[in-house]
Parts: C-alpha cells; structure tokens; sequence
C-alpha cells in the first residue's frame, strides 16, 4: 500500500484480500479472514535480503 510491502501469513501469498487499518496507525494493520484478525506487517528488507553463502 503507498509503495510500502508487508509480510502477510502464506496462505495470503498471491490472494487478494481485505486490509483493515487506521490511517494514522499502519502498525495496527491485519487482514480480516473467517471472522479472525489476521496480523501484517511492514517488510524488514534488511532480513530478506539474500545473503551469499561463503
């Protein structure tokens, strides 16, 4: 959302859902699934970026 990525459960990899937030608090941010919060959250690029094995 806004150019930013977030990390969802895998089941919602590729899926188009529903995210709930409040504008001013995107740290609050989850998906509503079966009636259940499901949590995100904004993507760490430092820990996803590939390393090189030595």
């Amino acid at each position: 959302m806004d150019g930013v990525c977030y990390d969802v459960p895998m089941q919602f990899i590729s899926a188009k859902v529903d995210i709930r937030f409040q504008p001013d608090d995107m740290s609050s941010a989850f998906i509503l699934f079966d009636d259940q919060k499901c949590p995100i959250r904004q993507t760490n690029r430092n820990e996803n970026y590939p390393r090189s094995k030595k």
